[in-house]
């Protein structure tokens, strides 16, 4: 069987000389967020950003750990939780979602030939993970599927009877295509505001997502009401505690203001989850090693063992269930 804690490992050296559309994708949410006006250094026009409290906990006692494109990365004193401050306010974020350049380069980039095999091992593990669970069969939801990478994947290999949700305008006709109806993709609408007429779960799946959604507990709480008894939620998130970010510190790709304005401890997500009905029941680490890194670092086995074992992958997977 395999190890599951064992990341997938890919040599990923230049790869944005290899692949152009990453660096042009980080620079776009750059010049995207760059008018939006200042004051003292933060973006506070109502119209664009809401200043908030802890978004698992309520909690107003948060400290100040930086500033990046006036946006304030936060902590919560009370459950932990690292979060924006002043978030962009959700529907601009929504319409953000659907027309800016820097998602379609991101979907570029997905469609490369590294990301896709990286992506497919990643794939390829977590299926066997969802199969080690006594998960053969049933519906699978994709929450925020992009490309279709995933649900794609499943088609080709798999047996399940595939939905998805997402806000994009032009891969709605892909994603149609994979999953065989168009009622199967829930298109500009959020989690919370979906009728899934009494259909149940078994698979519930966030690829980079829940870091991106403005309200986690109305998320995870939908969530918890449309999963199965016995079925899983897999939610691949950033992790503060990487490697990667001690290394580069406040140029580290995932700290994003514009999009990703949640980031998750394992107190913050246990949290979120209790409140929901659920709970974590296992946590893996992927990407050890992002290509920034090489320039810092003699990459051999031993480091990538010593990254593992501290847990400073740069993404964290959780797997939840209902409690």
């Amino acid at each position: 069987m395999r190890d599951f804690n064992q990341p997938i490992i890919k040599d990923n050296r230049n790869l944005r000389e290899k692949i152009p559309s990453i660096e042009k994708h980080f620079k776009k949410i750059e010049d995207e967020i760059f008018d939006f006006p200042k004051v003292d250094g933060l973006i506070k026009d109502p119209n664009i950003v809401t200043f908030r409290n802890c978004p698992i906990c309520e909690s107003n006692k948060q400290e100040q750990l930086f500033t990046k494109f006036g946006f304030k990365f936060v902590i919560c004193q009370e459950c932990n939780h690292y979060f924006i401050n002043n978030p962009i306010n959700e529907d601009v974020l929504l319409n953000m979602y659907q027309v800016k350049e820097s998602d379609n380069l991101q979907r570029v980039t997905n469609k490369t030939n590294f990301y896709k095999e990286y992506w497919t091992e990643v794939y390829s593990k977590y299926t066997e993970y969802i199969q080690s669970k006594g998960i053969y069969e049933g519906s699978v939801l994709d929450i925020g599927s992009g490309t279709g990478a995933f649900l794609e994947f499943l088609k080709n290999n798999y047996s399940y009877n595939l939905y998805g949700t997402e806000f994009a305008d032009e891969v709605i006709d892909d994603l149609v295509d994979i999953v065989g109806s168009k009622e199967k993709i829930f298109h500009k609408l959020k989690l919370e505001e979906i009728n899934f007429n009494g259909i149940s779960f078994d698979v519930i799946t966030m690829w980079g997502v829940l870091e991106h959604v403005y309200n986690p507990i109305q998320v995870l709480t939908k969530i918890s009401s449309i999963i199965s008894p016995k079925g899983i939620m897999i939610a691949l998130i950033p992790n503060l505690n990487s490697r990667a970010l001690k290394i580069l510190g406040i140029t580290t790709p995932t700290l994003d203001p514009r999009g990703h304005i949640h980031y998750f401890t394992d107190d913050s997500i246990n949290k979120a989850a209790s409140i929901a009905g659920m709970k974590v029941i296992d946590k893996f680490g992927e990407l050890p090693i992002i290509d920034l890194m090489h320039k810092y670092l003699s990459v051999d086995d031993n480091l990538i063992e010593q990254i593992i074992k501290n847990d400073e992958c740069y993404y964290s997977v959780y797997v939840i269930s209902k409690i």
